[in-house]
């Protein structure tokens, strides 16, 4: 697991590393996301790693769609147990 900042300068926003990492961190992990920290409707806040590229985020995986587009309250063992297959996938739409 490698936790990195985001470049804000750049669209879409990618993890800030050096160099030619920086363009392709993505194409070298099994999954590249961004964390954020998000509110429902009634105020209750919760965190989503969003897995599928977006206009705004370079996002990203290898690992056959098992997590869906997006994870809600991730779980670094959840996670692995679902890649590992042991768990139905997740559709991204929960």
């Amino acid at each position: 697991m490698l936790i990195a900042m985001q470049d804000e300068s750049t669209m879409p926003k990618r993890p800030l590393m050096q160099g030619k990492m920086a363009t392709y961190m993505q194409y070298y992990v099994d999954i590249c996301g961004h964390l954020g920290a998000y509110r429902q409707d009634d105020g209750t806040p919760f965190r989503r790693l969003i897995i599928s590229p977006t206009p705004e985020y370079a996002a990203g995986e290898r690992v056959g769609g098992r997590l869906g587009g997006f994870v809600d309250n991730p779980d670094v063992s959840e996670m692995l147990t679902r890649i590992a297959g042991t768990q139905p996938a997740l559709s991204g739409k929960e």
